[in-house]
């Protein structure tokens, strides 16, 4: 009967329950996160079936931009053009429709700086700059975000944005407070922030926060994110 006390402490924590059952399996720890989530993460994948359509309709709109009038018309004209162009980058990667993505987000910004679904706009921007490795710019407009849309589901990628650059620049304890941010919102992407402050921590080398971020993590994630926890758990010691 020695056993009854771990099994029903398996019981009362689901995370450690779940992760108990690696540690027999850890070989050589990976050095690095196996899942890097993409500049959108947060926002929804592309939904053209092609790139090519994604021009073609990019194609179709810019006739309109060019006819609209200043001010909000304008602005969502430049915003339908940008969201076609975005996804034609997504797709195949077009330096060209990337761009032109980035300069329809910014006039739809500069026509109606108030208008509708500003999150999305300023995210989607913010993430189209860090591709072209202009991350000061990148971190502006995510800054914008977070003040002026502070109710926006967008706002934890934003601290995820934040805290991706700072451990990439070495500083994983800055990175760690905007995971934890994000963390904080109760948002689909808590538990990817999670997962990415264990890594933070590890960088460090603090086993023992990187253990307790990674069961959080555990608890808290599904889909890739937490396949990325089960594969890695053994760099979490």
């Amino acid at each position: 009967m020695r056993w009854l006390p771990l099994l029903l402490l398996a019981f009362a924590s689901p995370a450690l329950g779940q992760a108990a059952e690696f540690d027999p399996r850890c070989g050589t720890p990976p050095s690095q996160p196996s899942y890097d989530p993409p500049t959108w993460v947060g926002d929804h994948a592309p939904t053209f079936p092609s790139a090519a359509a994604a021009a073609a309709r990019a194609q179709e709109l810019k006739p309109q931009l060019d006819a609209a009038q200043p001010g909000q018309d304008k602005a969502e004209a430049a915003l339908r053009y940008a969201d076609a162009q975005r996804e034609r980058y997504l797709l195949d990667h077009d330096h060209d429709a990337l761009e032109e993505a980035i300069r329809g987000y910014a006039m739809s910004i500069q026509e109606a700086p108030s208008g509708r679904g500003m999150d999305r706009t300023l995210f989607r921007l913010a993430s189209l700059l860090e591709e072209i490795q202009e991350p000061q710019r990148a971190r502006q407009v995510y800054h914008r975000l977070i003040l002026n849309e502070p109710s926006s589901p967008l706002v934890a990628s934003a601290y995820i944005r934040f805290g991706l650059y700072y451990r990439h620049q070495g500083d994983p304890g800055v990175a760690i407070r905007f995971f934890e941010k994000a963390a904080e919102l109760t948002t689909p992407q808590r538990g990817l922030a999670l997962y990415l402050a264990a890594w933070a921590a590890h960088d460090q080398g603090d086993g023992a926060r990187s253990r307790q971020l990674a069961e959080r993590a555990l608890a808290a994630s599904s889909g890739p994110v937490r396949a990325a926890v089960r594969a890695d758990w053994c760099a979490f010691r």
